[in-house]
C-alpha cells in the first residue's frame, strides 16, 4: 500500500473509535494474497503451468513477501481472522513451502519459517511443528549451519507438553 495512504487511514483510524480501517484492509489484502500464493503453488506443481506460476509470483513479488510477513506476525500474534482467513494455506504446507523456497530469497523464506515456528502450539497443530522443525533444519543443512540443524532436527516439538501420569 502507498505510504501516502496508509498515513491518511492511520490518522482516520486514530479519530474513530473502533478497529482501524487500514488494519482490517490489511487482514483482507493478506487474506487474498494468501489465497493467490495457494492457487500459485497447486498451479507450480500442475501439468505445463510451472512458468506461469513463477510468472505470477514474479509480478507480485513484493505484495506476496508483505503479505507472507503479515500473516507470519498475524500468526504468532495469535489473530484470529488471518487464522481463519489463511486457513487454505496451511493445508499441504509442505509442498507451499517447496515452492516458496523456489520464489524467495533464503533469509526471507527462512525468517518465515522461524516466525511460524514461533507461533505454532504442538498440543494442537502437531503436524505443522514437525513439518516446519523439518524443513528448518534442511534450510540450515543446506548453508552448512550444522548446529543449527542438529536443534531443529533433534528438538522434541511434544516436550513442552505436560503429560499425564
Amino acid at each position: 500500500m502507498h505510504p501516502l495512504i496508509r498515513a491518511f487511514a492511520k490518522e482516520i483510524g486514530q479519530t474513530k473509535s473502533g478497529p482501524l480501517p487500514l488494519d482490517e484492509g490489511e487482514k483482507m489484502a493478506c487474506a487474498h494474497f494468501m489465497s493467490r500464493l495457494d492457487e500459485n503453488a497447486k498451479m507450480y506443481r500442475s501439468k505445463d503451468t510451472c512458468k506461469a506460476s513463477i510468472e505470477s509470483f514474479i509480478e507480485d513479488r513484493h505484495n506476496f513477501e508483505r503479505f507472507l510477513t503479515v500473516f507470519s506476525q498475524g500468526m504468532e500474534n495469535e489473530d484470529q481472522k488471518i487464522t481463519n482467513d489463511c486457513k487454505t494455506f496451511l493445508e499441504d504446507f509442505p509442498q507451499k513451502c517447496m515452492y516458496l523456497e523456489k520464489c524467495v530469497q533464503p533469509k526471507f523464506y527462512t525468517q518465515f519459517l522461524e516466525r511460524l515456528l514461533k507461533s505454532s502450539k504442538p498440543e494442537i497443530q502437531s503436524v505443522h511443528t514437525v513439518e516446519l522443525l523439518c524443513l528448518l533444519g534442511h534450510e540450515m543443512r543446506k548453508v552448512g549451519e550444522n548446529e543449527k540443524y542438529s536443534t531443529y532436527i533433534w528438538r522434541k516439538p511434544f516436550s513442552s507438553i505436560p503429560r499425564k501420569n
